[in-house]
């Protein structure tokens, strides 16, 4: 027997499904939909904190919010659904606020899953039917509101999932299923695949699963879970696109969930990371590595969807799956306070609101004194032209040996040239929050735009922008 645990429905029959997120083929220039995440434990949710969440969503640009829809508390028996805070969320954030939902369902009940207490969770379920089932109800029931379902969340990563490859390949094929015969028209997401892409290469050319999914999702936490470089993210999505392109169906990719902490101990960060300077996994530096990130990302033009993890900080006394960064990766403080990454995401949402095309490959770059930034360029729908230049903060080295984190002492001067433009004049240029800078000034010879008197030092970012003559 089906029994339903609600608060009066969701009362939307009007509201289609709108999201694809898949790029256009033959589109050259494309709007990449950034998004934020969260989470909503048992213990603390309640519809104040959405609204709260929704509002920093709208505040910082950000249309999209990837939630977690947690089985274990959903179907706390066979058949049994509770769906009440579910309902007035979905309804909320979609109907009433226009945020589009990007759901993905975990983590297995006991009942489904059995095992020892504290790890059933993660288990497979014995039926992966039972997942299935969740899954066409979750489908069927949201087919107005949600277009998307991502099935379990990073299955490549012990903390997360405790089965093997065949295991979860089982439970996409029952849960893809659950979905196409719940919502025909509904696309299904593969659980975000966490640093390890050897998973995703053995799952997609060893198990038959890319005919069950529409869309590939990748996770990312260089710098903070992983001693990679931040600038190593873009070498990481083209190795996925390769990876889909040859072992799967050339499926599009999110990466919909992406973050960098503000805290660390000294110079540890993590068990995988240690801070150089004494800048890294501060509030500031965190938006500057928000605005890095996602200049990366975009400039790999093989990304349909970007979510950054997440909306807030957790307290001190918050439970969290791993360590103590968990606590720290939010725009926003606890409590909501104001941090610089929420003003990040605002101000580069503000930057890329059209459609853009990365021209990295006509960017010249003269240097002066000092090392060599990283930059990257764009041309934006409306003719203007942006780019974004820092010094990398890991170039391969660790803390220094007495454990004492250094004080970067770096500075570059330089000039960027850009394609086409016929007039000279001021160049606009910020720092990763969207202050204006008093560097630069843009001249124009033979077609080419000069930004010139730039200026960076370590720590620091700059996005700068120029218009085009017609």
């Amino acid at each position: 027997m089906t029994t339903f645990q609600t608060r009066g429905g969701l009362r939307s029959p009007n509201v289609a499904p709108a999201i694809s997120f898949a790029r256009p083929k033959d589109q050259v220039d494309y709007h990449v939909p950034i998004g934020l995440c969260e989470d909503y434990a048992a213990e603390s949710r309640c519809m104040d904190v959405v609204r709260r969440d929704l509002d920093v969503c709208r505040a910082a640009g950000a249309g999209v919010l990837r939630v977690s829809l947690p089985w274990e508390s959903i179907e706390l028996r066979p058949g049994d659904y509770q769906l009440g805070f579910w309902d007035d969320l979905i309804r909320t954030a979609v109907v009433e606020q226009g945020i589009r939902l990007i759901p993905y369902v975990c983590y297995g009940p006991r009942w489904a899953c059995g095992g020892r207490s504290d790890t059933f969770w993660k288990r497979p379920p014995r039926r992966p039917a039972d997942f299935g089932r969740v899954m066409r109800m979750l489908a069927a029931r949201y087919r107005q509101e949600i277009s998307t379902w991502e099935l379990w969340n990073e299955p490549g990563n012990r903390d997360f999932w405790t089965g093997n490859l065949a295991e979860y390949a089982a439970l996409v094929q029952a849960g893809s299923l659950g979905v196409r015969h719940g919502n025909a028209e509904a696309r299904v997401v593969l659980g975000g695949i966490a640093h390890d892409l050897d998973f995703l290469e053995k799952l997609l050319a060893g198990y038959d699963v890319s005919r069950h999914v529409d869309i590939i999702n990748l996770h990312n936490y260089f710098e903070t879970w992983s001693p990679t470089a931040t600038e190593g993210i873009t070498g990481y999505v083209e190795r996925a696109a390769e990876i889909v392109r040859k072992h799967g169906d050339d499926q599009p990719l999110w990466m919909a969930e992406v973050g960098y902490s503000s805290h660390r101990q000294g110079t540890k960060v993590s068990d995988f990371y240690r801070a150089r300077y004494d800048y890294e996994h501060t509030p500031y530096y965190q938006a500057v590595q928000l605005v890095k990130t996602l200049t990366l990302l975009l400039a790999t033009e093989k990304l349909s969807l970007v979510a950054w993890y997440e909306i807030k900080d957790l307290p001190a006394t918050t439970e969290v799956i791993g360590d103590v960064n968990n606590r720290y990766l939010g725009i926003r403080g606890v409590n909501y306070a104001m941090k610089p990454a929420a003003l990040a995401l605002g101000f580069f949402d503000r930057v890329f609101s059209r459609k853009s095309r990365c021209i990295d490959d006509q960017l010249e770059l003269k240097v002066f004194r000092g090392p060599r930034p990283e930059a990257h360029a764009f041309r934006l729908a409306d003719g203007s032209m942006v780019a974004v230049a820092w010094l990398r903060t890991n170039d391969g080295q660790s803390s220094s040996g007495n454990g004492k984190l250094l004080v970067d002492e770096r500075r570059s001067d330089f000039e960027l040239v850009l394609p086409g433009g016929r007039e000279s004049g001021p160049v606009t240029v910020y720092d990763a929050v969207g202050r204006a800078l008093s560097c630069g000034t843009a001249t124009s010879t033979d077609l080419r735009t000069h930004l010139c008197d730039m200026h960076l030092k370590g720590g620091d970012l700059l996005v700068a922008r120029v218009g085009v003559g017609r």
